[in-house]
């Protein structure tokens, strides 16, 4: 797991020479973009094994106790958000993905839109998430999207929540 790209698959590891002198760096390529490549110094702190199948299966059915993190100040939304992404604690970005669903859901309702801030971490939640549990659970992306999204929305109606 790396930051903002989610499961990424190590295609190689190679020195290369920069202003500041030869580093190594692992080359990854994203579980969730096959076009993209991605060159991570060996030595960053913000990689991380990904969660076992039993810990995917533990986190998801924690959803319903997780509490909503709605912060209303869109400044101070944005930098905790973007914190939680850059921490990579999966039960915390899961709470992050349950709070933008249930809010985006909410807004919906109401005839509106969601901002493009919020939409936009909203879209960053859901690929480093989504790419984990689909490894962990061995399932395909969309069927892991298409499940957590569905269950948490369906939820969000039966209790109306908001």
């Amino acid at each position: 797991m790396y930051s903002w790209y989610g499961a990424c698959k190590v295609e190689d590891v190679r020195e290369i020479s920069k202003e500041d002198g030869k580093k190594m760096y692992y080359i990854f390529k994203p579980h969730n973009d096959k076009k993209a490549t991605v060159m991570v110094p060996v030595d960053n702190e913000r990689m991380r094994e990904i969660i076992s199948k039993e810990e995917a299966e533990t986190l998801l059915k924690s959803i319903d106790e997780l509490p909503l993190n709605w912060v209303e100040n869109s400044r101070i939304r944005d930098e905790l958000y973007m914190e939680i992404l850059r921490e990579g604690d999966t039960k915390r970005v899961l709470q992050l993905l349950k709070t933008l669903l249930l809010k985006k859901e909410e807004v919906k309702d109401a005839k509106g839109k969601m901002n493009m801030r919020d939409n936009r971490i909203l879209t960053n939640t859901e690929k480093y998430l989504f790419s984990e549990l689909s490894i962990s659970l061995n399932v395909e992306l969309e069927v892991i999207r298409e499940q957590v999204s569905s269950n948490v929305i369906s939820k969000y109606k039966e209790k109306s929540m908001y």
